[in-house]
């Protein structure tokens, strides 16, 4: 089995880097990360129903907001990289790979609430590596 091989950072690194793989310009990038927002809003929308939930207006905004104010976190980051020609640094491919590394992340526990068995484990293995020290927050 694959996840015997891989660990799930290695894992998430992959799917960022395939998702991204075409984004040679910002817009390709944008593209791409709004079609992980959209993967996420349609599963978090699937995931509440099946739990049972209602989805209140006010909480589904403020996460929408959250999320597209992320992503245009990156237009000024990508035009300060441009406005100084200095490529060394790629700030706004970095913050790209955080934000879907989120989007990512959050598809995956939309998946394991719909009961997909892959998801699941991707999530189990996610908080074996959070429990190993890999994360500062408790």
């Amino acid at each position: 089995m694959l996840l015997k091989h891989w660990n799930l950072w290695q894992l998430s690194e992959i799917s960022v880097a395939m998702v991204l793989a075409s984004a040679t310009d910002l817009p390709t990038a944008i593209g791409a990360l709004l079609t992980l927002v959209i993967v996420d809003i349609l599963t978090g929308v699937a995931a509440a129903y099946r739990r049972g939930e209602v989805i209140r207006s006010r909480r589904y905004f403020d996460g929408l907001v959250q999320k597209l104010l992320s992503i245009a976190l990156i237009v000024p980051i990508w035009l300060f990289e441009r406005y100084f020609g200095d490529n060394a640094y790629p700030f706004s491919t970095w913050v790209a790979y955080v934000v879907a590394f989120g989007e990512l992340v959050s598809i995956i526990e939309n998946g394991d609430a719909l009961g997909v068995p892959v998801a699941g484990k991707l999530l189990n293995k996610l908080k074996e590596k959070d429990h190993d020290g890999l994360s500062d927050h408790e």
